[in-house]
């Protein structure tokens, strides 16, 4: 189900592959058919993509939802808003390492040091069940730690869980930093 839900829902590429595929099949059954159907498979199939397309673009699935909490947590960093990052962190955050205050007061001292600008999300995938999401995903950025500027490629574990304002962050976990192993939040910096 997960696939069919990208398919329709969430890729415009791939929809529109598909209506290619369509169009080769609606050619064909254009040419074998008679009059007047002849004259109805060309506006079947343009209603068809209309629909296809329109229903992509009201329905956000949950996974777009994720995803946009990430990438407005991602240009609050960038912009060092720490109303906004705290925004994203839900109030039941826990990990070894920090608790939801701890976390913030945490990333509050990290970003006066460190400047971060340009980040992209890379691969990202999420597995949604039951209110609660798992994501694990690449991203890279440009960080500025004490005046050098540096490039790094990082990958993480994202938890997260749906609460009545919306999908937040439950536990972070990052993986790998500019191909160093880190275990800990706390080893990043």
């Amino acid at each position: 189900m997960n696939a069919l839900s990208r398919f329709l829902f969430e890729s415009p590429f791939q929809l529109a592959a598909a209506c290619l595929v369509l169009v080769a099949g609606a050619y064909v059954a254009w040419l074998r058919s008679e009059p007047p159907w002849r004259g109805r498979i060309g506006p079947a199939i343009v209603a068809l993509f209309c629909l296809l397309f329109a229903v992509q673009a009201i329905v956000t699935t949950e996974r777009e939802e994720i995803r946009a909490e990430l990438d407005a947590l991602l240009r609050a960093v960038d912009r060092k808003d720490l109303a906004a990052i705290a925004a994203v962190i839900a109030p039941e955050y826990a990990d070894p390492d920090f608790d939801r205050p701890g976390l913030l007061a945490w990333i509050e001292s990290t970003l006066k040091d460190v400047d971060v600008f340009d980040a992209r999300i890379g691969r990202c995938d999420i597995e949604i069940a039951d209110g609660q999401a798992a994501m694990d995903l690449r991203a890279g950025a440009t960080v500025r730690l004490r005046g050098v500027p540096a490039r790094l490629s990082t990958r993480w574990r994202i938890d997260w869980r749906r609460l009545p304002g919306g999908w937040r962050i439950t536990a972070l976990h990052p993986s790998d930093v500019a191909g160093r192993s880190v275990a800990r939040l706390r080893d990043l910096y």
